[in-house]
C-alpha cells in the first residue's frame, strides 16, 4: 500500500509539473506573439515628416513650411500646457521609480489595523530562539515550585558567545532569554529578591547571566528579547491579600532589566514575553498589565509585547509551531479578554479590530529545558513546522535549550552542513536535527 501511495504521489508531482511547463511555455508563446504584434505597430507609426512623399521642388517646400510652423507653435506653446505636461511627465518617471527596499517605510492604505514597525520587523525576521535555562535544568524538570537550592545552579562551561553565534549562523534574527521562569529563579542579580544568580557558588555569586547573553548578542547583533514569567512560586507576595506588593515587585524586574543599559543588544530590547501559565492551586492574583505595559514603552518604545492579554503579538493556540491555515493577524481584544478558545488563537480574526502577530512556538526537544534523555526533532520535523509557521506567514519561535554546562551542545560540525542545498536559507531551522542534538 505504500509503495501504491508512493506512485500515486510521483505521478500527481509529474502531472503538476507538466501543466506547469505547459503553462511557461504558452505564457511565453503569448509573449513573443505580443512582443512582435508591438514592434510591427511601433514600425508602421514612425515620424509623420518621414512618411511625406512629394511630386515636385514647390510641394516639398510648402511642407518643409508647415513642420517649421507647427515646431514654432509647439515651442511657444501656453504656460498652463507646460505645466500639465511637466506635471505629466513628473508622474510619470515617479511610478517608474524602483520600489523601496525593506529598510524604507512602505506606505499602506488605511484600512483597518495595521502592523507597528516593531511587528513588520518580526514578519521579516521569521526565525526566533528562546532559550530556557535555570534551575529546571539542574532539577530536570519542567516546572519548579519555588524551593530550588540556588547553590546548585553552577554552568561551569558557561560559553553564550557559542549560543549567540550558533543562532546566528543558523538563521535566527532574534534571542528570547527566559530570565525568570515561573519557580522565581532570576538569571541576574536583583535588589527586590535574593532568590537570584547571586546565591549560587557560580562566580563566587558576582555572575550575570543575562548581562553576558547581552554583551554577546550586541556583539553578534542579535536582536534581542526578555521572558519574565508573571507568576511566581518562590514569591511570599504571590497572594490575593498582597497582589499589589507583588504587582509592585513583578514592575521594579521589569524596569531593572530594561532601563540598564548593559541589557538587550546594546541596551535595546524586541521582545518582552509575559507567559500566562499559571499552575494548579496557585493564587489567582490580578496582574497591572497596564502599568507594566506603559513602563515597558516607555523603558524602549515600539516594542512587541506577548501576553495573555489583547497585546500585539499572541499564543497561536499550540506548542507545536503550528498556524492556522488561513492564518490572520486580527484579533477582536474583547474575545482576547475572555478566554478565547485555541482555534481562534491558531487562526486570528478575519474581522479582528486590532492587528496582532501569532507566534509560533515549539521547542527542539519534547520538553522546554534540557534533559539529556530526550532527543531533538529530525530535520524533516523541522521542514515541516517551518512550512506550517513561517510558510503560513507568522514567526516561528523554536527553543533551544542549553544543558547543564552552559552550552547548547552538539556544535562539533558547522551549523550550515545538514541544510539541504536547493532549499537555501528559508530551512536554516532545519540545522537544529544535528547541531542542536545530544553531545
Amino acid at each position: 500500500m505504500g509503495k501504491r501511495l508512493v506512485d500515486k504521489r510521483n505521478r500527481f508531482g509529474i502531472r503538476k509539473l507538466s501543466v506547469g511547463v505547459c503553462s511557461v511555455v504558452v505564457a511565453t508563446c503569448f509573449l513573443g506573439v505580443t512582443t512582435s504584434y508591438a514592434e510591427e505597430q511601433a514600425e508602421n507609426s514612425g515620424p509623420r515628416e518621414e512618411r511625406v512623399e512629394t511630386s515636385n521642388a514647390g510641394d516639398q517646400g510648402k511642407e518643409e513650411k508647415t513642420v517649421n510652423e507647427h515646431q514654432e507653435e509647439s515651442e511657444h506653446s501656453s504656460p498652463v500646457t507646460s505645466e500639465k505636461e511637466n506635471h505629466a511627465v513628473s508622474q510619470g518617471t515617479e511610478a517608474s521609480q524602483p520600489a523601496p527596499s525593506l529598510d524604507e517605510e512602505p506606505e499602506i492604505a488605511d484600512y483597518g489595523p495595521l502592523p507597528s514597525k516593531a511587528q513588520m520587523q518580526y514578519h521579516r525576521e521569521e526565525l526566533a530562539a528562546f532559550i530556557h535555562f535555570g534551575m529546571n535544568t539542574y532539577y530536570d524538570r519542567e516546572w519548579g515550585d519555588g524551593q530550588e537550592d540556588p547553590y546548585y545552579f553552577y554552568p561551569e562551561h558557561l560559553d553564550t558567545d557559542q549560543w549567540i553565534k550558533t543562532l546566528k549562523d543558523a538563521g535566527f534574527k532574534r534571542t528570547i532569554m527566559v530570565v525568570k521562569h515561573h519557580d522565581g529563579f532570576l538569571l541576574y542579580p536583583s535588589k527586590y529578591t535574593d532568590h537570584t544568580i547571586a546565591k549560587s557558588g557560580w562566580k563566587e555569586g558576582k555572575g550575570d547571566i543575562l548581562a553576558e547573553v547581552s554583551a554577546s548578542a550586541s556583539k553578534y547583533d542579535m536582536d534581542m528579547g526578555v521572558y519574565l514569567s508573571p507568576w511566581d512560586a518562590h514569591s511570599p507576595l504571590y497572594h490575593v491579600d498582597t497582589e499589589d506588593q507583588y504587582n509592585e515587585y513583578y514592575l521594579n524586574q521589569l524596569k531593572e532589566i530594561l532601563e540598564d543599559p548593559k541589557y538587550g543588544n546594546k541596551g535595546k530590547f524586541v521582545e518582552v514575553w509575559m507567559d500566562g501559565a499559571r499552575g494548579d492551586g496557585a493564587q489567582k492574583v490580578t496582574y497591572t498589565f497596564d502599568k507594566w505595559f506603559d513602563a515597558i514603552r516607555k523603558a524602549q518604545g515600539d516594542i512587541a509585547i506577548f501576553s495573555a492579554e489583547p497585546t500585539n503579538v499572541r499564543w497561536i493556540g499550540n506548542e507545536k509551531g503550528i498556524a492556522g491555515d488561513p492564518v490572520w493577524h486580527k484579533v477582536n481584544p474583547d474575545k482576547i479578554r475572555n478566554n478565547p478558545s485555541n482555534s481562534y488563537l491558531n487562526h486570528g480574526d478575519p474581522e479582528g479590530k486590532q492587528y496582532s502577530v501569532g507566534e509560533a512556538d515549539v521547542s527542539i526537544r519534547s520538553g522546554w529545558f534540557y534533559h539529556d534523555n530526550q532527543e531533538p526533532k529530525s530535520l524533516r520535523e523541522l521542514m515541516d513546522i517551518y512550512f506550517k509557521s513561517v510558510g503560513r506567514g507568522t514567526p516561528l519561535l523554536l527553543n533551544i535549550p542549553p544543558n547543564q554546562d552552559g552550552k547548547i551542545c552538539g556544535c562539533r560540525c558547522s551549523p550550515l552542513e545538514r541544510i539541504p542545498p536547493d532549499f537555501g536559507p528559508t530551512l536554516q531551522c532545519g540545522l537544529c536535527s544535528r547541531s542542536f542534538g545530544r553531545s
